[in-house]
């Protein structure tokens, strides 16, 4: 099992959104020179619980973000599937809790297959990009060096983001668009530069191959009292 992720600090290992992103990503069919990989498919469930988190991101990250200009084209839900279902992508919408869209496709990427969710804000000021990862185990025994090789990998694939989730263990990836103006290439170029993010830097978050720290060694029973 491969595990295949990306990292996002916003507020990161210290705030209350997210931590550290790690994410696997499933092997699957072999190639003649390459192994597949394959990120986590979309479920109801994990699509809600990215909706909350970008709820929460909004308001730390992107509340005092200045207004879409005047005049600016503005995607709607339906304008987002439309221009996904016209760049070949096959998107299939679902619904949140709340009752706003989100649209899931697959797209490959060289030796990678993406499972993509990508949906407007809350107030319709971004179209959101979320990719899951998979999650981290034995996250207590993790040295802390390979957090901070994460964290150090966000200054290098902002605005792209790794969300951990301590409920789980489940991270993710994530990137803010800003909904203004955008065209099928613009989009695509998008894609591309988030999808890369996350295989080109396999080797930092595939925490499948992260050394881990030996537990503590139990203390040694003490010897009985004598009796003299």
């Amino acid at each position: 099992m491969k595990t295949a992720i990306s990292f996002a600090i916003g507020l990161s290992l210290l705030g209350t959104v997210g931590l550290v992103l790690v994410a696997r990503a499933e092997p699957g069919s072999s190639g003649a020179t390459a192994t597949r990989y394959r990120t986590l498919e979309m479920t109801p469930q994990r699509a809600q619980a990215h909706r909350n988190l970008q709820a929460k991101r909004l308001q730390v990250d992107l509340g005092t973000a200045p207004a879409v200009s005047t005049g600016a084209k503005v995607l709607t839900a339906a304008d987002l599937h439309t221009m996904l279902d016209n760049m070949g992508l096959n998107p299939t919408t679902g619904t949140y809790s709340d009752g706003s869209k989100y649209e899931t496709f697959s797209e490959q990427q060289g030796t990678w297959t993406f499972s993509i969710t990508a949906n407007l804000s809350p107030d319709t000021t971004n179209v959101w990009l979320y990719v899951g990862l998979g999650q981290v185990k034995n996250a207590d025994s993790t040295k802390p060096a390979n957090w901070y090789n994460l964290v150090t990998l966000e200054g290098q694939i902002w605005p792209a983001y790794i969300n951990y989730s301590p409920s789980d263990g489940e991270l993710s990836m994530n990137m803010p668009l800003r909904n203004a103006d955008i065209t099928p290439a613009t989009l695509r170029k998008s894609l591309d530069t988030f999808m890369s993010s996350i295989s080109s830097n396999s080797s930092t978050w595939d925490s499948s191959t992260w050394p881990t720290s030996a537990p503590a060694a139990a203390p040694a029973a003490s010897a009985a009292p004598s009796g003299n």
